[in-house]
Formats: structure tokens, C-alpha cells, sequence
């Protein structure tokens, strides 16, 4: 059994609509529909950050992407894994979808999740920077 050692604490209140983005439970698409805005203006404040300071705010972020282009070479299903998926085959009008509704519920889910992680890899991977050295 390992531990968790941390020196930052973070507070949201039970009725914020904050608090519901980050439940499990939260609809993906909800949570596209929050993500798109705020991504642009996490951008333009980040830009001026200093590299001390966005590994501060995101060295989980940065270890987990740095482990991923470091290992991605070495292991097409790895790479398949992890890497978002460039393009999306979702039908997104119902009328369209062939399948139930729960079919339709399931794949409209899938596909936001997709997505998000797909904008989240994209904010994060433009602060990693990878140097491969070859030795003889």
C-alpha cells in the first residue's frame, strides 16, 4: 500500500457548478459544452507563465505525457492506447444513429469522453518538449 503526499489542498463547495464538473457523474457533453470557452482563456494565462511555474501548476500532467512520447516508439498498441484518436465516426443526430436509445446514450457518452480527453492531451502536449539523443 503506497501513500499520497501533497502539499496543495483545493476547496469547492457541494452546490457549486464547479463541483459538478468534477463529479464522475458529470454528462460529458456538459462538461465539452464548459471546457470549450475555458480552454482559450487557460491558454492566453498560461502563456506567461514560466516553465518553474507550469510544473508547478502541471508536473502529474507533464510526467504522464513525457512517459507516453517516450514509450509511444516502442509499442504501436501502446500508442493506439493512448494517443486520442485523430478522427470521431459518431452520428450525432439520433434520427440517423442506428441502435436504441441506449445505444445512441452509450455512443454519444463515449464520444464526448473522446473528445474531452482529446482537448485535455492537446492543452497539455503543447508544454512537453522531447529531445531524443542517439548514442553510438
Amino acid at each position: 500500500q503506497g501513500s499520497v503526499r501533497t502539499t496543495a489542498n483545493c476547496a469547492l463547495p457541494l452546490s457549486s457548478s464547479a463541483y459538478r464538473l468534477f463529479s464522475p457523474l458529470a454528462d460529458p457533453a456538459h462538461l465539452n459544452t464548459e471546457i470549450l470557452p475555458a480552454k482559450d482563456i487557460a491558454e492566453e494565462l498560461l502563456e506567461d507563465l514560466l516553465d518553474d511555474e507550469l510544473d508547478e501548476l502541471f508536473s502529474e500532467a507533464l510526467n504522464v505525457l513525457e512517459l507516453i512520447y517516450s514509450l509511444s516508439p516502442h509499442s504501436k498498441e501502446f500508442e493506439q492506447r493512448v494517443m486520442p484518436a485523430e478522427e470521431d465516426d459518431f452520428i450525432s443526430d439520433r434520427a440517423a444513429f442506428s441502435g436504441t436509445d441506449r445505444d445512441f446514450e452509450v455512443a454519444r457518452v463515449a464520444h464526448y469522453k473522446r473528445t474531452n480527453y482529446k482537448l485535455a492531451f492537446e492543452f497539455m502536449a503543447r508544454f512537453v518538449k522531447t529531445i531524443e539523443v542517439m548514442l553510438d
